[in-house]
């Protein structure tokens, strides 16, 4: 008598599943170093991974899920960067300035994959993904935000409590514009080269220092 066969999923530990999703994970943020989020695919993710498509589906149920993943590193990694900064320049318990504080913000953007990443997830990222993956996601960030603005606080001479959450998802917002208008399309930006049109060749760095300057400063002259 014949025997069917039977297939029998191989048991893999916590251990080697991180191992895996790592690699997915790390495999779509060399993709994003050098290409847009919209070219991406599950397949050259899989590619870039040397894994099946099929196993990519294993851990992520969808490619927002994968970069929703990554932004969550970047986020540890701004926390980090800002925390860090923002320690070393309270040295022997000194307030640092609105001016200091701004380049401080300013050079935590230098990431490029963390603001490209900041710049589409409302509008991209948290469009495809469950409730459960939402949720657990913006639970993160906002405790990293309050981190960083009880931090903010404390270092500044000048800004009350509860106004240093006030102002990161203010200029959070700001970032998303300014990068995104400091990006056009190609055809965008061979006009800004004209004679007269350089008002609409923008500088992220420039217009985020500017922003962050006259808001931090009009936020404290408003509330004081």
């Amino acid at each position: 008598m014949r025997l069917m066969a039977r297939n029998f999923k191989r048991a893999v530990s916590d251990e080697q599943k991180n191992e895996k999703t790592e690699l997915i994970i790390s495999a779509a943020e060399k993709l994003f170093e050098s290409d847009k989020f919209e070219r991406i695919t599950i397949e050259k993710i899989a590619k870039q991974a040397g894994i099946a498509k099929g196993t990519v589906f294993i851990y992520f149920k969808t490619k927002e899920e994968i970069f929703l993943s990554i932004a969550e590193k970047e986020t540890a990694n701004w926390k980090k960067h800002l925390t860090e900064a923002i320690t070393s320049a309270c040295v022997k318990d000194k307030k640092i300035t609105v001016e200091v504080l701004c380049n401080i913000l300013i050079s935590s953007l230098e990431n490029n994959n963390f603001i490209k990443l900041i710049s589409i997830l409302d509008d991209t990222l948290e469009q495809n993904i469950d409730f459960k993956k939402a949720l657990h996601f913006k639970k993160y960030v906002k405790s990293e935000m309050q981190e960083i603005s009880a931090l903010i606080e404390a270092s500044s001479g000048t800004l009350k409590p509860g106004n240093g959450i006030i102002i990161i998802n203010s200029l959070y917002t700001c970032a998303i514009g300014a990068y995104k208008v400091s990006n056009p399309s190609d055809t965008v930006k061979k006009i800004t080269k004209r004679p007269g049109m350089e008002i609409f060749d923008r500088n992220f760095y420039d217009l985020m220092h500017h922003i962050s300057m006259c808001y931090i400063k009009g936020f404290i002259a408003s509330d004081s």
